[in-house]
């Protein structure tokens, strides 16, 4: 499948800057899919969406949309002549407009008839039809959104480019208006990219994720292969709290300070490893019968499940572990527990 974004080998450099913000870049997007742009602050992903737009020129490189170039050497098709959309952190409604207007203000260029019933397509998407006489400060953080959203894909854009789109948002209501966007994406049939450095959004609303770390792309995929299979150590801790052990390989395993773990890798016998694997993916064992064992010296309630801390039962490593364990589980300080691990889920990356 052709995508409809191409970038290839994009690098920006600023003027003010003494690195590059982005080195060398390719990246595909393809028709009707949801890619989440991720990074810590600084990291260029923001800089990657306003050279999509055509907010700012790289230093080399080449993008197409749709099969036509639009950056490249020689080239710099306007933000206006791209059909990109975008919805900005700030929503930026017209204030003086209301949401039927705002809408409205994309469709000029179509005849009325044509405008009035594109207007009422994607009032319904974004389910606002009875709120189309309201004007910004009439509405609610989500309904803001959902009006910035539907003026956005009014003018029907190739792509839809979205900065942070959930960073105004707290608790229940952003769990919703993750939801309702991808809800309201897939069903218009939408292409988006989005930016954001919070890995829940990218997980739970993403059809793939594209991880940056100071202008370098990591790792690009599923977020379930970013998330359980993670190629280097960078992707591995960003998308969420997980373990680290040290240790080194034998025959049977790798052998750390909490034993022998049952994961078989490329690497030569002696040679030191780390394993990373997440807490919910270590389950309690039989201590009697388990390889691997630690003590127990720290619990933390989660609500929903408890955060256990175990370290080391037979020597004075300072190494620690955490499971993630149901609410329900009786455990105490002190106690000597026994675990087992997925080798599915264990990733295991050279030492040193």
């Amino acid at each position: 499948m052709e995508p409809i974004l191409k970038i290839r080998n994009i690098t920006k450099k600023f003027s003010n800057q003494s690195g590059e913000a982005l080195k060398d870049i390719s990246l595909d997007v393809f028709k009707g899919e949801m890619l989440a742009l991720i990074g810590e602050s600084g990291s260029g992903k923001t800089t990657l969406l306003r050279l999509i737009a055509g907010l700012e020129s790289p230093t080399r490189g080449t993008i197409e949309l749709n099969g036509r170039q639009v950056v490249g050497d020689n080239t710099f098709i306007p933000p206006e002549k791209r059909k990109i959309g975008m919805v900005f952190q700030e929503y930026a409604l017209f204030p003086h407009m209301n949401v039927e207007q705002n809408i409205n203000y994309g469709l000029h260029q179509m005849d009325k008839a044509s405008a009035r019933k594109r207007l009422f397509e994607v009032l319904e998407w974004v389910n606002m039809a009875d709120l189309a006489n309201r004007y910004s400060h009439e509405l609610s953080g989500g309904q803001q959104q959902r009006a910035a959203l539907a003026r956005a894909l009014a003018p029907s854009p190739s792509i839809l480019l979205l900065d942070e789109p959930f960073s105004h948002l707290d608790g229940v209501l952003k769990d919703q208006m993750r939801e309702e966007l991808h809800t309201i994406l897939k069903n218009s049939g939408t292409t988006a990219l989005f930016v954001t450095h919070d890995t829940m959004d990218a997980l739970s609303v993403s059809d793939r994720i594209a991880l940056l770390q100071e202008g370098v792309l990591q790792q690009v995929g599923k977020p379930r292969d970013l998330y359980e299979k993670p190629t280097n150590l960078y992707t591995a801790g960003f998308l969420g709290k997980i373990n680290h052990i040290r240790g080194y390989c034998t025959k049977t395993g790798i052998l750390t300070d909490f034993g022998t773990f049952p994961v078989k890798r490329n690497f030569l016998e002696g040679e030191e490893v780390l394993i990373t694997i997440r807490p919910e993916h270590i389950q309690l064992a039989d201590k009697d019968r388990s390889e691997l064992k630690g003590v127990l010296y720290h619990s933390s309630y989660q609500g929903d499940h408890l955060l256990v801390h175990l370290r080391p039962s037979v020597s004075k490593s300072r190494h620690s572990i955490i499971l993630k364990l149901p609410a329900s589980n009786k455990v105490k300080i002190g106690d000597v527990v026994g675990f087992k691990v997925n080798p599915d889920f264990t990733n295991v990356f050279p030492g040193k």
